[in-house]
């Protein structure tokens, strides 16, 4: 059974290395993931050797960086307009192309079904992508940037006679 032990020592891993950690600045839309496995977004109000706080949805919040799993960084909004279309699109072509279909087989005119179906499934996608586009283009969400630092990792782990341990420095 292995145990693993983490730790995402953000400013000390910087001075380990000597780098410089990539962090939020004051003021960017951050979500930060806890070791709890609690997201926590909002804009940074401060950012210091201890930690960072963070304006939260209720009030705001002081993080230390010991609790800090994962922080990524908002770059803009995005919208859904093509995703919208596809989707609603497929599904507006199969359902004008069944439409089309049915409707040729209930027909008592002696008609080609193909020309029926081939018609309601462009007619369905063109009033599916249209309607998904629109519904796509009112949905707006994050473009989230994972934040670049250091990530100092320990895992310890249980073997015969005694206990492995291995760490690693990400950059």
């Amino acid at each position: 059974m292995q145990v693993r032990l983490a730790a995402t020592l953000w400013m000390a891993a910087a001075a380990v290395s000597g780098a410089e950690p990539s962090m939020p600045m004051v003021g960017e839309r951050v979500r930060v993931e806890t070791r709890s496995r609690e997201w926590v977004t909002g804009a940074v109000l401060a950012l210091d050797d201890g930690g960072l706080s963070i304006s939260g949805q209720e009030a705001a919040r002081r993080l230390a960086w010991s609790e800090v799993e994962w922080i990524d960084v908002s770059r803009g909004r995005k919208r859904h307009t093509v995703t919208g279309a596809l989707v609603f699109g497929g599904l507006g072509g199969l359902a004008g192309g069944f439409m089309g279909n049915v409707s040729c087989a209930l027909s008592d005119i002696a008609t080609r079904c193909e020309s029926s179906t081939t018609t309601g499934t462009l007619v369905g996608a063109a009033v599916g992508g249209a309607l998904g586009a629109a519904i796509g283009s009112s949905i707006a969400g994050d473009r989230w940037e994972q934040a670049r630092g250091p990530h100092l990792s320990l895992e310890l782990e249980p073997r015969r006679g005694g206990a492995g341990a291995r760490l690693s420095l990400r950059f």
